[in-house]
């Protein structure tokens, strides 16, 4: 994982970006503080880029693929951001060198484990919830009980994938069985084997093969292993700056999965500045809105298990009627939401809106420092956890203006400039 941030307002655009990156395998997992994240477009172009989630492209560096893009781009006149983002994707699409049984083979890899994590976590819960339900008098009597659950479940999953939007035209099942079938069977009967004692795959089997390729080609879904590419900027005949972001999952097939889940413009009027973190985004959560996500959704779980227990002592006692249990559910999530409502409100006024409107009225060289200072918090909160410091390292900062172009205000290298004064001479 990483932290990332971009600000924005009327006088320009800074990118902050950590430099950890997590490498892992069965064996265990290791962090380096050495990676680039952020990237710009050169002196011609007003533009950056940054990348956070996987690090590679079917299996090519992002750092290689963004400087080949950035040559391709060299003395291209571009007039508006979104121009950047369809190009970019347009060089990502087509890079032929990648575009194999191979790439595709990782998508699966990737969906094959996720798709079978969620299905696994389904079913414990569900298995949990309906013990009461168990009566054994031999371990036959149990296979056959937790099969029952099993197949209703995953029949039920399946069901529910039977209907989606493709982001492209959608392969036949038969088609993909006949091209991934075999190894996606081998996958699903080792998992089985290892996590599902007892279940027999064979009712499932064939069906999870068309369960992965509808996950596959469903336009809202994407496995973790997905990469978010943020290009902000300017183009060349716009006064104010923009934001955008992706996310690539790779090829499927013939064709590139992504979708545009970002977009922000600085507009005099209506958006005058915002803030917007990506990857770990809890401790600028927390500053934004005054209260930690996680603690704000146990506290919202909170009130409404002690209303439940509240309600259910007055019945006890006498003091509620018990048939109407509609009724009370109603009361319940009405209370619940006027709290939640309440809360993003004082939140809103006591946090969120005074810190936007100053950060709109910032001049350009108080951005750079409000986004290197909001990754080093959660890079702090992360020394006191006892998980793997996933946010660390040099920050990089990029800051991006109409007047003066993209400039750096801080970057590491791997090596010294002084003894390197060939390679500045040659990037100058």
């Amino acid at each position: 994982m990483t932290a990332e941030i971009c600000i924005l307002n009327k006088n320009g655009l800074v990118f902050a970006a950590d430099s950890a990156v997590t490498v892992g395998n069965n064996l265990g997992s290791k962090v380096f503080n050495t990676a680039n994240k952020l990237f710009s477009l050169g002196y011609n172009h007003d533009v950056g880029i940054m990348i956070y989630g996987n690090a590679d492209f079917i299996g090519v560096p992002w750092e290689v693929i963004i400087k080949g893009f950035k040559n391709e781009m060299k003395d291209k006149e571009i007039s508006r951001l979104e121009d950047y983002g369809t190009l970019f994707l347009k060089y990502l699409d087509g890079i032929d060198d990648v575009k194999n049984e191979i790439s595709e083979s990782m998508v699966i890899d990737r969906y094959i484990m996720e798709v079978f994590e969620f299905v696994f976590k389904e079913f414990e819960h569900e298995l949990s919830n309906r013990m009461e339900e168990l009566e054994i008098s031999n371990v036959q009597d149990y296979e056959r009980f937790i099969n029952a659950i099993y197949n209703e479940l995953f029949n039920g999953i399946y069901d529910t994938t039977k209907k989606f939007n493709s982001f492209t035209k959608l392969i036949k099942a038969s088609e993909f069985k006949k091209k991934h079938g075999t190894y996606i069977h081998e996958r699903y009967a080792a998992l089985c084997k290892n996590n599902l004692a007892g279940i027999e795959i064979e009712a499932t089997k064939n069906k999870f093969a068309t369960l992965i390729r509808n996950f596959m080609y469903n336009t809202d879904f994407y496995s973790d292993g997905y990469t978010g590419v943020v290009i902000g900027g300017y183009g060349g005949n716009e006064l104010f700056p923009k934001l955008l972001s992706y996310k690539v999952e790779g090829y499927i097939g013939e064709d590139l999965k992504y979708i545009k889940d970002n977009y922000v413009s600085v507009d005099i009027g209506k958006v005058m500045s915002s803030i917007i973190p990506f990857a770990q985004q809890e401790m600028v959560h927390t500053i934004m809105t005054g209260i930690d996500p996680e603690m704000k959704s146990q506290t919202n779980d909170l009130l409404n298990h002690s209303l439940e227990l509240y309600s259910e002592n007055l019945i006890k006692e006498g003091l509620m009627v018990s048939e109407n249990e509609e009724q009370r559910e109603a009361i319940i999530s009405e209370i619940t939401k006027a709290f939640g409502d309440t809360l993003n409100q004082i939140s809103s006024d006591r946090y969120t809106d005074p810190i936007i409107k100053t950060v709109s009225s910032m001049p350009k060289e108080e951005l750079p420092v409000i986004a290197e200072t909001l990754i080093n918090i959660t890079s702090f909160k992360r020394k006191f956890s006892m998980s793997l410091e996933t946010v660390g390292g040099p920050i990089d900062v990029l800051l991006i203006t109409k007047s003066d172009g993209p400039i750096w205000i801080k970057r590491k290298h791997y090596f010294d400039s002084l003894l390197n004064r060939e390679y500045i001479n040659r990037k100058m």
